[in-house]
């Protein structure tokens, strides 16, 4: 008898991830908004200025939230790339190449594995309860 390696991730698993990473990220804006709304409710009106900007220049500065912001500036690079240049993916199950999405956005093209998106997620998810929790 055979052993057949089982196959790896899909393309399904792939997309599964990315449409994780964007809604992860609408869960981080809306938390900063929550937050805007209670510590500058005068900054909740509608406005073209991104909600992150808004709540940067409002929010008092303290060194956990400087790591905050630097963890929040570090998964928009991935954030950005998806929503606003992805543009291909790959995906072989029964290749041991991990799943990879590649990304280009102005003169900066990007390659972002499935695992990198996973924690990705997983650090969105961190961020958004840090900025729900007092800071």
């Amino acid at each position: 008898m055979t052993d057949t390696p089982l196959p790896g991730p899909d393309m399904r698993d792939l997309m599964a991830a990315v449409g994780e990473v964007l809604l992860c990220w609408g869960y981080v804006e809306a938390a900063i908004r929550k937050r805007l709304s209670v510590i500058s409710p005068a900054d909740m009106k509608a406005s073209k200025t991104p909600v992150l900007l808004r709540w940067r220049k409002v929010e008092p500065p303290t060194p956990e939230l400087a790591e905050l912001l630097k963890e929040i500036d570090r998964l928009a690079i991935v954030r950005n790339c998806l929503a606003h240049g992805l543009a291909s993916a790959s995906a072989n199950p029964w290749e041991p190449e991990e799943p990879e999405v590649a990304c280009r956005l102005g003169e900066m093209d990007k390659t972002v594995t499935l695992s990198e998106l996973r924690e990705t997620a997983r650090s969105l998810h961190r961020v958004s309860h840090a900025i729900r929790s007092p800071i």
